[in-house]
């Protein structure tokens, strides 16, 4: 959890060396690594995508929402009108996709699943409206798609779309991104005419729970002709870091649209178009700079089962470490944003720190029920736990849980370690109940609970910020 505040980093225990505190912190066990894979021009599988190889064509997916006694041929007529102005081809059925070609038919919002989507009705449409897209049964499926320029076959098809739902007065639902709009807020959610900025046309989808770490992958990419991206074993702390990079990542791809060479991305938002904050970046240490290795895989669907080359997903990890490692994936996260440095305490008021871990595991007890299925999304659990140091004592450090199972904590260190050699920020460690000296838990409405530890520092008056 070394992006909230409350991070005070590892208290030092001079002189504690019972045989009782010490704790398993050998490495989870990891699954063997597959062969090196070569790079593929066809997106396969396992293989490392080859440059030159990323290009396939783009689709954008709208769906229009029509309000009661809506006329879907006079409405199936405007938007063939509105498509045959800009160019496309209107066809009536799927697999016609020769060219710049448009697809638009009757449906039902239940069929293209609006509800998937709609609740809540999000920032861009009315809480009022709600009745009125609940009652509709009418919806027009819209899909543009081209040989090539995926942002403008995008922006072109938002177009027809915009003007289908002006017609009718109803909502639009942008399959690709997940968000409904009305017609006066879609055009700024879609690729510009002129220009991209994958900020406002791209969504990141972080994902975390079922006892695992989290991922975060893209939705929108492949309406712009390239791949989605995934990225993920992310400690749950990090989703917000991650997430960032893999902004300035798609832009990236947007604006080159290859990869630097066969399996690698070099990302440097110091070439990229618009504010990427760099000069904050600077200021705080970072380089703004990290180079990705690039795996095609299925990303989160199902293992087993046969997947067209174009439901791929490009996979990023660090280059040049073990695919799936938490500890390189963090400190190229720190070169790109720069280290948060950890504070060391030496303390002599060990009793105290005692009464305050009894405290603290009472209540996270009371949490176990809540954990029983992983961290839920949109929380947090970081846990502090002992570890033997080189000299023979204990370094207290933070542990980023994924798993809380019994009376053993499944997760990564949120530190690095000042004394313990074998481990490194972003290691994944196991961690005993029993000898946590404290926990925080952030709350998906950003409140928190725990910091038990962190009062008794303030009373000897350390700086500590507030829970």
């Amino acid at each position: 959890m070394r992006n909230l505040a409350w991070l005070v980093a590892v208290a030092l225990l001079g002189g504690c060396k019972e045989k009782d505190r010490a704790v398993d912190v050998r490495p989870a066990s990891e699954p063997a690594q597959p062969k090196t894979p070569v790079a593929s021009k066809v997106p396969t599988e396992g293989a490392l995508a080859a440059k030159g190889s990323l290009s396939r064509r783009p689709f954008a997916f709208f769906a229009v929402i029509v309000p009661e006694g809506g006329n879907a041929e006079k409405l199936l007529a405007a938007g063939k009108t509105a498509a045959e102005k800009l160019g496309f081809r209107v066809v009536t059925k799927p697999g016609d996709d020769v060219g710049k070609t448009l697809l638009i038919d009757k449906t039902t919002p239940d069929a293209v699943g609006w509800k998937d989507v709609g609740e809540p009705l999000g920032e861009f449409v009315p809480e009022k409206d709600r009745a009125a897209i609940k009652a509709s049964t009418l919806a027009l499926g819209i899909v543009g798609s081209g040989d090539a320029n995926g942002p403008r076959t995008a922006h072109d098809t938002a177009l027809v779309v915009k003007a289908v739902a002006e017609a009718s007065k109803g909502w639009i639902m942008d399959l690709d991104t997940h968000l409904l709009h009305t017609p006066a807020s879609l055009m700024a959610h879609v690729p510009g005419e002129k220009t991209l900025d994958v900020r406002d046309s791209v969504m990141l989808h972080g994902v975390s729970g079922d006892n695992n770490l989290a991922f975060v992958d893209t939705v929108g990419m492949s309406r712009l002709g390239l791949p989605e991206l995934y990225v993920g074993d992310i400690p749950q702390s990090r989703v917000s870091a991650v997430s960032r990079v893999l902004n300035a990542t798609a832009q990236t791809l947007v604006e080159r649209g290859d990869l630097t060479r066969d399996g690698e991305l070099e990302v440097d938002v110091s070439k990229l178009a618009g504010d990427w904050q760099l000069s904050a970046l600077q200021e705080a240490g970072g380089t703004g700079k990290i180079v990705w290795r690039a795996t095609w895989s299925r990303g989160d669907a199902k293992p087993g089962g046969q997947i067209d080359a174009d439901q791929l997903v490009l996979q990023l990890s660090i280059a040049g470490a073990k695919p799936g490692s938490a500890e390189a994936l963090l400190a190229a996260l720190e070169k790109f944003e720069g280290a948060v440095e950890d504070k060391v305490t030496y303390v002599d008021y060990d009793k105290e720190l005692a009464e305050a871990g009894v405290k603290a595991r009472a209540a996270l007890a009371k949490l176990r029920p809540h954990f029983a299925k992983g961290i839920p999304p949109n929380e947090q659990l970081g846990v502090k736990a002992p570890f033997d140091t080189d000299d023979g004592n204990i370094e207290w450090m933070w542990v980023d849980v994924v798993s809380f199972r019994g009376d053993v904590l499944d997760g990564t260190l949120d530190n690095d370690p000042a004394k313990v050699s074998k481990l490194k920020l972003g290691s994944r460690v196991k961690v005993k109940f029993g000898e946590l000296a404290d926990f925080i838990h952030q709350r998906a409405d950003g409140s928190r609970a725990g910091g038990y530890s962190l009062e008794v520092f303030r009373a000897h008056g350390e700086n500590v910020p507030p829970l």
